[in-house]
């Protein structure tokens, strides 16, 4: 009950011809694979470098560099997609030192009438201070015209400071 391998017409020579070229068709296959591996490779690295820029662009925008801009160039979607970051960030940056103009002219509006609020009162200090002293000289109506010791109103608060508790603004209502 065994059987015996038998040859085809072509005999065996035709046999590992067709082995042989089985073979090479192996590896054709391989080396075509490995090509198109390495293509993929290569059109992968195409795909991801503008996705690095684009992350790293935007972490050194998310840590305040606002002057991060995106080198991607093209017609393609990356090109379009590289040129609307740089105007993004553009526009972020001219906002950015607006608002930090904004706040120094803020800073200085607020010195500014801080110093014009205690001019008055450091002047009006110092004539307390020139007329309490001499005044056992005047006349008694006189004398009561000088007003306070010159260290009453130094601890009196001024005018428009900001009231130590806030239930205390809504007292005057």
């Amino acid at each position: 009950a065994t059987r015996a391998v038998v040859a085809p017409r072509g005999g065996w020579a035709q046999l590992r011809q067709a082995g042989a070229l089985a073979d090479h068709t192996r590896s054709a296959a391989l080396v075509v694979g490995m090509g198109l591996a390495l293509l993929s490779f290569v059109r992968l690295g195409y795909l991801l470098k503008p996705l690095r820029l684009l992350t790293e662009s935007s972490e050194r925008l998310s840590q305040g560099d606002f002057s991060a801009r995106v080198a991607l160039s093209g017609d393609d979607e990356f090109g379009q997609l590289g040129q609307t970051f740089n105007q993004m960030a553009a526009s972020l940056q001219t906002q950015i030192r607006r608002l930090e103009n904004l706040s120094r002219l803020h800073q200085r509006f607020v010195s500014d009438v801080s110093h014009e609020l205690r001019t008055p009162r450091t002047t009006v200090q110092m004539a307390s201070a020139v007329l309490y002293d001499p005044r056992y000289r005047f006349d008694p109506t006189a004398s009561r015209s000088t007003g306070p010791r010159p260290g009453t109103l130094a601890r009196s608060r001024p005018p428009f400071s900001a009231p130590s508790h806030p239930s205390r603004s809504h007292a005057g209502r």
